[in-house]
């Protein structure tokens, strides 16, 4: 215990301690970070350039003589990716072959970790802005022969936070078998239930199969505009789809937010229902409404068939732009 003498008057004096026998304390962070490394929550990464996993010891221990200074941990590990010999493992064999790079499904910065050779380890960003995370380390296994193969995960996990606040209800004005035409009419980004554009670049719209999954290319891209918003209008932005042949696949359209980095994985969607199937859904409504009368239950039932044939019946009435 230390403390500080009764009678001092010296502005400079050092408490009076007893000094232990030993010092255990744990090592600190290095200030500032050395070249090639960045940490991120509880975790040191190899920071954008460099290859490898972070290896972090506590060599130096404290000693008695300087008071018990906690010493800075000792970082290794990264090394840069020019380095012809940055692979921290033996370099690849003849016949075997690189991995892909990461799929863009992990939410992480677009052309991450490319041509990753057998036995290397890289560092893929989370996108900025838009995810709850710092990075991911991928490995392309020992001795890979697959030029298909994809990377593994290390570790890390990049947490989506940001997508359209909603899509209004799609109606395709196109009656022609396979083909699409109407209004994309969405709202803007928020992040975690916060209206908020910043990390936003700009919107893409996509076919997308029942699961969500993107087909194809997008349709089209809308840059993010200069207006703030403070709630979530679904007139906001708007993509017109004009003769737009569907892909067999197709179930829906979605919405994704692109930043500086790179595409969101996911995105907001709305369900693609042909103008013949909107009719037969309007009248199996008003066709239950008898037969939910005489099985009971009617006041919550009633409710949601009328919701629904307000959505669409309203979808039907026109065929108009939102402006």
């Amino acid at each position: 215990m230390a403390m500080c003498p009764v009678d001092n008057i010296e502005p400079g004096q050092r408490p009076l301690w007893d000094k232990p026998t030993d010092c255990k304390i744990p090592c600190v962070d290095p200030v500032p970070a050395p070249m090639g490394y960045e940490k991120c929550g509880d975790d040191w990464w190899c920071a954008d350039g460099f290859y490898g996993k972070v290896d972090q010891s506590c060599v130096d221990q404290p000693t008695l003589d300087d008071d018990c200074t906690a010493r800075p941990w000792r970082l290794s590990g990264c090394v840069p990716k020019e380095f012809e010999g940055r692979n921290p493992v033996p370099s690849a064999n003849e016949g075997t072959s690189v991995c892909l790079a990461p799929q863009l499904a992990y939410a992480v910065s677009s052309g991450s970790c490319e041509s990753m050779r057998p036995g290397e380890l890289c560092t893929a960003r989370c996108l900025r802005g838009c995810t709850v995370g710092c990075s991911l380390l991928f490995g392309c296994p020992m001795g890979n022969q697959d030029p298909n193969r994809l990377p593994d995960l290390v570790k890390g996990d990049c947490k989506a936070s940001c997508e359209v606040c909603g899509v209004a209800p799609f109606t395709d004005t196109d009656g022609s078998a396979g083909v699409v035409s109407g209004y994309v009419a969405f709202g803007p980004a928020h992040v975690e239930g916060l209206m908020a554009e910043h990390p936003v670049d700009s919107y893409a719209v996509y076919f997308a199969d029942s699961c969500g999954v993107k087909l194809g290319e997008a349709l089209q891209v809308i840059p993010k505009g200069v207006q703030l918003h403070y709630c979530c209008r679904l007139d906001s932005y708007v993509a017109k789809l004009e003769g737009v042949e569907k892909p067999e696949q197709a179930a829906q359209i979605v919405v994704v937010v692109r930043t500086r980095q790179g595409e969101m994985p996911t995105g907001m969607a709305v369900e693609l229902v042909e103008p013949a199937a909107r009719h037969r859904t309007g009248a199996g409504c008003r066709a239950a409404v008898p037969a939910l009368l005489l099985g009971g239950g009617f006041g919550r039932w009633a409710l949601w068939c009328g919701v629904i044939a307000a959505v669409v019946a309203a979808a039907l009435e026109s065929e108009r732009p939102y402006v």
